[in-house]
């Protein structure tokens, strides 16, 4: 039943589920790889953030309840380590992100191009010459 249901979102050709279906088999599975590196940049800049929040409790207790200047000075390194980490993964992910994104419309284009390119002058709709439709 479910199945069914899915196939018949997927028969509407230009339907918004179509249209992800497409986009995730046609492009989307090519980069696939650069993705889970992503992913996983993503996860460890998650472990980063809850790692650092878990030991603001460990700084507090240092400062006022044990009054511990190395211990501070010694978490206050931890931490700075800590989100230098998270940063360089937010910086990672978020650049791989923005080029897989420019990838794929790249790709895109490349083959609007290509379809335009090699279609004859006569399929044109007349009146309107080609070379209007690029610039």
């Amino acid at each position: 039943m479910f199945g069914s249901k899915i196939q018949s979102l997927l028969a509407d050709r230009d339907g918004a589920l179509a249209l992800i279906h497409r986009l995730l088999t046609e492009q989307a599975w090519g980069q696939r790889k650069r993705y889970a590196a992503a992913f996983a940049l993503m996860a460890v800049a998650a472990a980063a953030t809850a790692l650092g929040a878990y030991l603001i409790g460990d700084v507090i207790n240092a400062a006022y309840v044990d009054k511990n200047l190395p211990g501070i000075v010694v978490l206050a390194l931890a931490a700075a380590v800590i989100f230098s980490i998270k940063a360089a993964a937010n910086y990672g992910h978020t650049v791989m992100l923005s080029r897989i994104g420019n990838r794929i419309v790249a790709e895109n284009q490349r083959r609007m191009f290509n379809a335009l390119i090699s279609r004859t002058s006569t399929s044109f709709p007349p009146g309107i010459h080609p070379n209007s439709w690029l610039g």
